[in-house]
């Protein structure tokens, strides 16, 4: 399709491994640039968590393949330690991001005090449970995706917002 034989693809990459990692990044830098669309217009910490992990969603139900082999496959493609001065891949951007944001409602009071790592990381297995679930399993899900999204969005926060 991108009128390269398979062979010639390896004159840029040293392996299969560096391939699936280039799509890897690839992924996590398209989904990041989506996060950041859908911040910006969120006015407000709590809207802006919501929007991201929506984005979360539906950006790994457009993508499945992608998100399969991001998620979903023995992590075979890790790369090695970022060299200092070189900025993190873009998985850790990524999951920075959502990190940001849920210390930015930990400050704001929103959500009770505690990790923020552990509470993104949380909120990001909860958005990939149900993300892996409807890309292997949809046939066991019977309700309209929004309403899905909305009802699976709120139980995950009304367990962390502050009372």
């Amino acid at each position: 399709r991108c009128g390269i034989t398979q062979a010639s693809i390896y004159q840029h990459f040293v392996d299969k491994d560096a391939i699936l990692a280039a799509i890897c990044d690839d992924y996590f830098s398209q989904m990041l640039e989506q996060f950041r669309i859908a911040a910006m217009a969120a006015c407000d910490p709590l809207a802006r968590l919501l929007a991201v992990m929506r984005v979360y969603m539906d950006f790994g139900l457009s993508h499945p393949q992608e998100y399969q082999l991001t998620f979903m496959n023995p992590a075979r493609h890790i790369h090695p330690p970022t060299p200092d001065g070189a900025p993190p891949p873009a998985g850790t951007m990524t999951f920075n991001f959502l990190q940001g944001l849920v210390g930015e409602l930990m400050a704001s009071g929103q959500l009770r005090p505690g990790s923020a790592t552990a509470v993104a990381e949380a909120i990001w297995a909860c958005g990939h449970g149900l993300v892996a679930l409807l890309i292997t399993q949809k046939q066991f899900i019977h309700s309209d995706l929004d309403a899905l999204f909305e009802a699976h969005l709120g139980v995950i926060l009304h367990g962390i917002l502050k009372k």
